[in-house]
């Protein structure tokens, strides 16, 4: 009968098998534990990973800049139209009197004169509503609400209109644009302001005092920017734009179209935009936000 032989492992055999299985239960624990550490600190009620730039904290990032314009009403006024109309309306609103110093017949005046003209530059309408939409994109970009009084040459207002138009906007600001004209051969050049005297609605609460004080300001850093003739600021009671008008307002005529000199440059786009920039500037500088 043959002998079977029964073949058992030997001590070393057996321990080297142990140190085996403990290294691969480390191994298993180790991978157990870091799986489970990311989980915790990746998890939210969303269950994705964490974005740590997300993390940064909203009030510590740096805040919008306010625009000088914010919350600010303008009202732009491009003088006159392509339709003259010679009806007449009173220049100062019901129950108010006529003011001192003018005669009875300055009481009417007409609706619509027309205006002036250049020889270059055309009619007068047509460069204020070029100047006025211009000056528009400008106050806007700076934060400005602009209510524009007319946006085509066909659209035929009254003074008395125009600053109710103003009125009804509660416009912080009334800006009216013009150009002039002159029979004196070419001489008279240059930027002039004309601003409301205590007549009339700038009368109440002494409104006529902030309209100058606005307009005196914007004169001196218009003609400043556009390096031009300064020919002053005038203090009318007699126009209906100002009398009619519950709100500051102050009123640019632009240059002298019968003028050479003035005639050239206010038929350019170029000097068109000049003249938005600084009165935008001037209009930042007056009422925007300091």
């Amino acid at each position: 009968m043959q002998q079977m032989h029964h073949s058992s492992s030997s001590p070393s055999t057996r321990a080297r098998v142990s140190r085996l299985l403990a290294v691969l239960l480390t191994g298993v624990f180790l991978c157990l534990t870091f799986c489970l550490a990311g989980c915790a600190s990746g998890s939210g009620e969303s269950g994705g990973s964490t974005d740590t730039s997300a993390s940064v904290s909203a009030a510590s990032l740096p805040e919008e800049p306010t625009l000088p314009g914010t919350g600010l009403t303008v009202c732009i006024d491009a003088g006159h139209s392509d339709t003259p109309n010679w009806k007449e309306e009173r220049i100062i609103p019901p129950d108010y009197d006529l003011p001192e110093g003018l005669p009875a017949s300055a009481e009417y005046a007409p609706i619509e004169p027309g205006g002036t003209s250049g020889n270059l530059s055309g009619p007068e309408y047509a460069v204020n509503l070029d100047v006025a939409l211009k000056l528009q994109k400008d106050l806007e970009a700076q934060g400005f609400t602009v209510v524009m009084c007319r946006t085509d040459n066909s659209t035929g207002l009254s003074s008395a209109d125009r600053a109710k138009i103003a009125n009804d906007c509660n416009a912080d600001l009334f800006i009216r644009l013009h150009c002039d004209g002159a029979s004196d051969g070419g001489v008279a050049n240059g930027f002039l302001t004309l601003v409301p005297t205590d007549v009339g609605y700038q009368s109440e609460n002494d409104l006529y005092e902030k309209s100058q004080d606005i307009g005196e300001q914007m004169h001196e850093s218009i003609v400043e920017q556009l390096g031009v003739n300064d020919r002053g600021i005038q203090y009318r009671k007699d126009m209906a734009g100002f009398n009619w008008c519950t709100q500051p307002s102050v009123l640019f005529e632009m240059g002298v179209m019968t003028t050479p000199s003035d005639d050239e440059k206010l038929a350019t786009d170029e000097y068109q935009e000049e003249l938005a920039s600084a009165i935008c500037q001037a209009t930042v500088e007056a009422i925007g936000a300091k």
